[in-house]
């Protein structure tokens, strides 16, 4: 969902903006945090 002046569903709208944080980014990770503390639940 895409919220401006006028509002419109679309599919995949940011694959180019995320195709170019790839790029840039390392990939994503929870994992070190993960390990470093103890999770409860």
């Amino acid at each position: 969902m895409i919220f401006d002046k006028t509002c419109e569903v679309r599919e995949n709208f940011d694959d180019e903006l995320f195709k170019g944080i790839n790029e840039v980014l390392p990939p994503f990770s929870l994992r070190h945090v993960a390990d470093d503390t103890q999770i409860q639940h």
